[in-house]
């Protein structure tokens, strides 16, 4: 893996974390609003937390990807990551498709 590689991988964990992060306050408040009885509320911050969660998984693919073959289109990784479809595809099935 050349330094660019591994500087691009460091990018990719490091949005997986941002990202997980902001899902893990979403979920939070998500529940908060559940508690105090704003269940739509609740229930489109859940799907936005989940949606997040997806983009953990598109990054891990595109990661892997990135060690095994050394390439990562960030075309297509920035496409999937904003493509509500690639995500609620890779919450429902467990893979991540690369758009």
């Amino acid at each position: 893996m050349y330094d660019n590689d591994k500087t691009l991988l460091l990018e990719l964990v490091r949005g997986a974390e941002l990202t997980f992060q902001n899902a893990e306050q979403l979920f939070s408040e998500a529940v908060l609003l559940r508690k105090n009885g704003h269940l739509n509320r609740a229930l489109f911050l859940h799907q936005i937390s989940m949606e997040e969660c997806a983009k953990i998984d598109i990054l891990g693919a595109w990661a892997t990807n990135l060690m095994s073959s050394g390439v990562v289109d960030l075309a297509r990784l920035t496409k999937a990551i904003r493509n509500h479809k690639a995500k609620n595809y890779t919450n429902a099935y467990g893979e991540a498709i690369r758009c």
